[in-house]
């Protein structure tokens, strides 16, 4: 590739001496070289910065141009939004501190979106691990889309792989990112969603295509952002996330008819999750009542 467009890459990171190394290693073994690399530390306590800044020479060795920002500790929509009002590249992704990504991550990526100028965005297969053992594959995560494939209700849903891992498995085309997001910045004022902001406008007006490839994993760690989420009660997580996903489809505009059928889906979607939540506190009760709906649905 004579002439490579740039790409924009944006990490946040709050506390992260124990696992940052690992991605900071595999950034150095990208072979793709046209990178704005965004590093925003959310005000870590730890020794973040030290370990930070003694690669960022490495990284700009590669000849790429590193953005090493500190903030006071906002959260991660804050950190995410410094990058996201900045970035200048043809190509967009937002990748976890504690990821691991495979050497052609970004040149696979930009090749296939080059190759499909058509998609918006796509997707690409990864490999789910734990921390105290991240050469031990788990599970291998590749979305696989129906015959009549519909990205933005598997998203609304979080159903066919859509949310396993999407910071990690999603690369966007900057100028249809920015089309919907002219504003260059997701909610700061919500404790979850940030996949979701990221992701449903750009999937309800555009394409997406399919890199059937893993390229990176995904390490599974119990002081995670996901993972403290599970902590809300049930009833609360489900309040949150709806009145999210409702304030989402507001700023979409949608067509009355539309906006309704999603809105009734999403409501669904939640009483089961609400319901589910209860079954499970009982012992057993869980596990009959699932049997009861799978030989119901078929």
């Amino acid at each position: 590739m004579l002439s490579q467009p740039r790409v924009s890459l944006i990490t946040s990171c709050y506390n992260g001496k124990t696992y940052l190394t690992p991605f900071l290693d595999s950034l150095l073994t990208q072979t793709y070289k046209q990178v704005e690399f965004f590093f925003i530390n959310d005000g870590s306590r730890d020794g973040t910065e030290k370990i930070f800044l003694s690669y960022q020479p490495l990284l700009e060795e590669k000849g790429w141009q590193v953005v090493y920002h500190k903030q006071e500790n906002k959260g991660v929509a804050h950190a995410l939004n410094y990058g996201l009002k900045r970035f200048t590249g043809v190509y967009l992704a937002c990748v976890d501190s504690d990821d691991i990504l495979y050497p052609d991550f970004l040149s696979a990526k930009v090749s296939f979106m080059e190759q499909y100028p058509h998609y918006a965005l796509c997707y690409s297969g990864v490999e789910i691990v734990k921390e105290e053992a991240p050469a031990q594959v788990i599970r291998r995560i590749m979305r696989k889309p129906q015959a009549k494939d519909d990205l933005f209700i598997d998203c609304l849903l979080g159903r066919n792989e859509a949310l396993s891992a999407p910071a990690l498995t999603y690369f966007y085309r900057a100028k249809n990112w920015l089309a919907c997001n002219t504003q260059r910045q997701i909610y700061e004022d919500t404790p979850v969603g940030q996949n979701w902001q990221m992701l449903l406008p750009i999937v309800y007006s555009g394409k997406c295509g399919y890199l059937n490839k893993v390229l990176a994993k995904y390490v599974m760690r119990h002081t995670s952002h996901s993972h403290t989420r599970k902590r809300r009660s049930v009833a609360e997580q489900c309040r949150v996330e709806k009145q999210l996903l409702f304030r989402i489809l507001d700023e979409l505009h949608l067509p009355s008819i539309t906006y309704n059928k999603y809105k009734a889906l999403i409501e669904k979607k939640y009483r089961r999750k609400w319901l589910a939540g209860k079954l499970k506190k009982v012992p057993g009760l869980f596990q009959v009542a699932k049997r009861i709906y799978q030989y119901f649905k078929h």
